[in-house]
């Protein structure tokens, strides 16, 4: 092999080297306990003052683990671990001092004062080797006799645990990234059924309704023969019968809004959405909050329902509560939570909040919105009590 196509080959096994370190993602991170024990654990046996988990990165020498000394990386260039990683064997130094090819290293002549050194390639089951499991000592010293399979046994359980880590990590982010999915199908199929409820509740039983007031008015008319005024009759009860299928329809895509006080439709809403996005919410009331206008109820429950899914959205907490208060005059729903997602205007800020503002103020209500650091968001809702009660 030519030595331009031996740098090539080099170059691209470094390459390689490089990706398969950075896929563990462990450069920079804090210290884990995992990777401690091991190297208390080697310089006690080994009876030597230092002992590190070293990871060579392109340009520097990083230590996941250290016993022994005060500094967590050096530069590439004098890295004993930079010849360490070359072959799968161990590579001793028993006097740097003595040894040409480290008597001039910055880690020699100057602190920590490397004389004797035992390194293990840290070699993954792909056959990248990421860095060294070291035995450093100031004083030189003789390897023989010294157990260093109980070193490389040490090695293969840094590896392992490099890649238990990797897989925890990369579980956790298929986990996560299933969560999304599901919130994500949740929520279409919540849009479904919201669309099929519209088109029953609204759209069909307005035709049903329109279709009702002609048999009625059919139903009334003299001129009917006693053969229409039985059709006229037959024709109204299956329209009565329509009429009920779409409703229960209606009630099993949509929620229990209907002939239903609105504390308990809001408790039900409570309930799924701790069932479908693990968002706790608590519900508070104060005073009767029983209302007639099933139109105002319907836009309480879906401004309540719109502001939990923008602290879902937009708020980092999995807690909210909901609080009805009755005073005079006036029904008032309060939306808390102790994340920060506030808009500064009423207009600005997340999807809907200046939707819900504008229908809430069509009833002559009243939309605030309150946010502190440190003590979170409070959304208030408040309309007349004569459109209510």
């Amino acid at each position: 092999m030519s030595a331009h196509n031996s740098s090539e080959s080099n170059s691209s096994e470094e390459a390689a080297r490089l990706k398969s370190l950075h896929r563990y993602d462990i450069l920079d991170t804090p210290p884990e306990e995992q990777f401690e024990r091991i190297t208390r654990l080697a310089a006690r046996w080994f009876d030597v003052p230092i002992a590190l988990i070293t990871l060579l990165d392109k340009d520097r020498h990083w230590f996941k683990a250290v016993e022994g000394i005060d500094f967590c990386e050096t530069s590439r260039e004098a890295a004993f671990c930079a010849r360490n990683i070359q072959s799968d064997t161990i590579l001793t130094v028993e006097d740097a001092t003595e040894d040409p090819r480290f008597a001039d290293n910055p880690l020699v002549k100057g602190q920590p004062g490397i004389r004797f050194y035992a390194g293990a390639p840290l070699k993954t089951s792909n056959g990248h080797r990421l860095g060294s499991l070291c035995l450093i000592d100031t004083t030189p010293r003789s390897a023989e006799g010294m157990d260093l399979s109980m070193l490389r046994d040490l090695a293969e359980i840094v590896v392992d645990e490099l890649e238990l880590r990797a897989v925890s990590k990369d579980l956790e982010e298929k986990n996560q990234k299933v969560k999304e999915l599901v919130r994500e199908l949740k929520s279409a199929e919540e849009s479904k059924r919201r669309h099929l409820s519209q088109l029953l509740h609204e759209d069909l039983q307005q035709v049903l309704q329109a279709a009702r007031m002609t048999s009625q008015t059919l139903s009334g008319a003299d001129s009917l023969t006693e053969k229409k005024a039985d059709q006229v009759e037959r024709l109204t009860e299956s329209i009565e019968e329509a009429f009920r299928i779409t409703r229960d329809l209606s009630a099993r895509f949509a929620p229990p809004i209907a002939n239903q006080p609105l504390p308990d439709t809001l408790q039900w809403l409570a309930r799924k959405i701790e069932e479908d996005h693990d968002l706790s919410v608590s519900l508070q009331i104060k005073g009767a909050a029983s209302m007639s206008d099933e139109t105002v109820k319907r836009l309480l429950y879906d401004t309540v329902r719109e502001l939990l899914f923008n602290v879902l959205e937009h708020a980092e907490t999995n807690e909210a509560r909901i609080s009805f208060q009755r005073e005079a005059g006036s029904l008032r729903v309060i939306v808390e939570n102790d994340g920060q997602y506030a808009p500064k205007t009423k207009q600005e800020g997340p999807l809907g909040l200046a939707r819900i503002h504008e229908r809430v103020e069509l009833f002559g209500g009243m939309f605030d919105v309150t946010s502190q650091p440190g003590q979170g968001t409070q959304i208030t809702v408040e309309v007349p009590s004569s459109t209510t009660f």
